[in-house]
């Protein structure tokens, strides 16, 4: 395995094999669990990426060092005070350094509605089981968990055991869920004393956290649902309580497929998909996601099977390190994770979108232009953008966009891997309906908790982040991803009509939105959103950005992921406009006018260094037919 680079970001500490994970050199995963050599990790650095001391820098614009940043700047997120649009799980006032923050309210109060989570541990969470006679009956869900995870006079020893486990609770699924990649995983991937540790050590821990949920989660998170603006705060332990029962595939009515389920407009959340082991059969499903099929995170073959086990890797050390107590994990226990997170769903309504065509704002925001560096490594302080690309923010399912795209399935590129190096991105799919036009979702407080390398097939789990990122006065780390989804282009020039340039627009808004201009707002990471498989023009996209980034007085680092060539385009562009004094209106115009001409795509830079810009400010005629395209989203 090769080296990581020098780069940007949190502190990366070699540490003692008896308190942290070690990855292992080598094509197994020797060390995931309990062994292995170590890795020289990144230490932090200050100043621009270089690939190394004898070349030339690999970025354009104002050094990333210069642009704001948190801290000293704080980030757009609320306070931990409790209020019709902010729900908070845990007892306040709490501060840093006070312990795990007790939950909220003091003891389970069970909710079982459509606007809140379905908690296993409900009463009211009910399921067939076939009595021994062949008759069917009805019983509580939660104690057939119990039993089947903690039965009586024996222990879940190996991966088969843990598949008749979960088996047991999702019987109506029986011969349809695939379970080979885990077994591939315990079996071939790791060595034999690590799997023994695991089952014997780590997954009781791990089931004792998930069936403490009541205890730790008292009350069900609400949903977030579209058109809604609301919050949610919870404590790291009960982030991991509940990603706990996510492994273990306890959430009701999150499995089916149908259009008219229950949560048809939601992601799914359990850690295996309801897909048949029979690939030609997954149409039936309605399900569809891009290049990959439908594969759930424990099943899938060659290729498909080694992404999953580096996706393994990562949840199997996040679990490892959130249960390693010295004993059973609950709330009486000082664990590491004693932070905060917040989940918040951002809808801007639609008077607070700019009126793009008529916008005097001049195009001055300042840009980062980098070839090599990773929105999730050098945008370490800065708000960063978790968009679609070849497998990206979404997967479509229905023509649904869903947060968190193929993390539970076969997509590993940006979006995954950002959620695979902070798992507790992966619980905003619990409760977060898929996002409309003029909405985003906003984590705040989340944990890096392993480090990788490559992307897709080359994707691999290097080892344990030691985040050592700032919080903020609400114990959150001063980290927040965004992510905001683009639309799905086939045809490379439909992406240039002004009705969906104003989508874009006013998604990108969503993202970078500054709710004080007054003040100065920390820069936004992002890169060629919406492109890859999305069908996107990264030179478009590029300018829709920056006009929303202008429009929300934030500057910009942007990453276009080894295209030396793109960056020095983009570079040069924003140069000349900002030359020309071209204002975010003056764009706009031109933009749609570029559609009229019915160019192709690869003109439209040329097309934008012809246009005699002095003339701009002068007309004010033309406007109302391109106005009405934003008018009517």
């Amino acid at each position: 395995m090769n080296q990581p680079e020098p780069q940007k970001s949190q502190k990366w500490k070699q540490t003692q094999l008896s308190q942290y994970l070690q990855p292992s050199t080598s094509n197994s995963a020797e060390g995931v669990l309990n062994g292995g050599n170590p890795v020289s990790l990144p230490e932090e650095v200050d100043g621009p990426v270089k690939k190394d001391s004898n070349t030339e820098k690999t970025w354009s614009g104002i050094p990333l060092v210069e642009l704001p940043a948190a801290p000293p700047l704080s980030l757009h997120a609320p306070a931990l005070i409790p209020s019709r649009n902010h729900t908070i799980h845990f007892q306040v006032p709490w501060k840093t350094g006070e312990g795990i923050p007790l939950p909220h309210p003091k003891k389970y109060e069970d909710l079982w509605d459509a606007v809140h989570v379905r908690l296993p541990c409900s009463p009211k969470n009910l399921y067939p089981v076939q009595k021994s006679g062949g008759e069917r009956e009805v019983v509580g869900r939660w104690e057939l968990i119990r039993r089947a995870l903690k039965p009586s006079g024996r222990e879940i020893q190996d991966s088969h055991d843990l598949e008749t486990a979960i088996m047991e609770y999702n019987s109506i699924y029986a011969n349809k869920w695939d379970f080979s990649t885990l077994h591939h995983f315990f079996n071939d991937i790791l060595e034999e004393d690590e799997s023994l540790a695991f089952f014997k050590e780590i997954l009781p821990k791990l089931i004792d956290l998930a069936l403490d949920l009541e205890n730790i989660v008292t009350r069900a998170p609400l949903l977030l649902k579209q058109g809604e603006n609301h919050a949610l705060s919870l404590s790291q332990v009960q982030v991991a309580c509940l990603l706990a029962n996510a492994f273990l595939c306890t959430y009701p009515r999150r499995n089916a497929l149908r259009r008219d389920s229950e949560y048809s407009s939601y992601p799914d959340i359990n850690f295996n998909r309801y897909v048949s082991k029979q690939l030609g059969n997954a149409s039936s499903c309605s399900l569809y996601v891009l290049d990959t099929m439908v594969l759930d995170l424990f099943g899938g073959r060659g290729s498909e099977r080694q992404r999953k086990v580096e996706k393994l890797k990562c949840i199997m050390s996040y679990f490892q390190r959130v249960t390693s107590s010295s004993g059973v994990i609950s709330l009486m226990f000082t664990l590491v994770p004693e932070g905060v997170v917040t989940y918040m769903r951002r809808r801007v309504p639609s008077k607070c979108f700019p009126i793009w065509l008529e916008s005097k704002t001049y195009l001055r925001s300042r840009i980062h232009i980098d070839s090599e560096g990773l929105i999730e490594v050098q945008g370490h302080g800065l708000i960063q953008i978790d968009f679609a690309n070849k497998y990206g923010l979404t997967i479509i399912i229905q023509g649904v966009l869903y947060v968190g795209g193929g993390v539970l399935g076969g997509g590993l590129v940006q979006e995954e891997i950002r959620f695979l190096l902070s798992p507790e991105l992966i619980l905003s799919r619990l409760f977060t309906e898929q996002l409309d036009d003029n909405e985003v979702l906003v984590c705040t407080g989340v944990e890096q908790w392993n480090y990788a390398s490559g992307y897709a097939s080359e994707f691999q789990w290097v080892g344990r982040c030691l985040d050592e990122t700032q919080h903020d006065d609400c114990g959150r780390r001063m980290t927040q991803v965004i992510a905001m989804d683009a639309l799905h282009f086939t045809h490379l020039h439909t992406q240039f009509k002004p009705s969906l340039i104003c989508r874009e627009l006013n998604k990108a808004y969503a993202g970078f939105f500054n709710g004080n201009h007054k003040k100065e707002a920390v820069a936004v990471a992002t890169g060629n959103w919406g492109c890859g498989a999305f069908g996107g023009d990264p030179k478009l996209k590029f300018l829709i950005q920056l006009m929303a980034a202008t429009e929300a007085s934030r500057d910009l680092a942007y990453f276009t992921f080894h295209d030396s060539q793109l960056r020095d385009d983009l570079f040069l562009m924003h140069s000349f406009l900002v030359k020309h004094d071209v204002t975010v209106g003056d764009l706009c115009r031109e933009l749609f006018e570029f559609y009229k001409q019915d160019l192709p795509p690869d003109q439209l830079y040329p097309s934008l260094y012809s246009h005699q810009w002095h003339r701009c400010h002068e007309v004010e005629g033309g406007m109302e037919e391109n106005q009405s395209s934003c008018e009517k989203l």
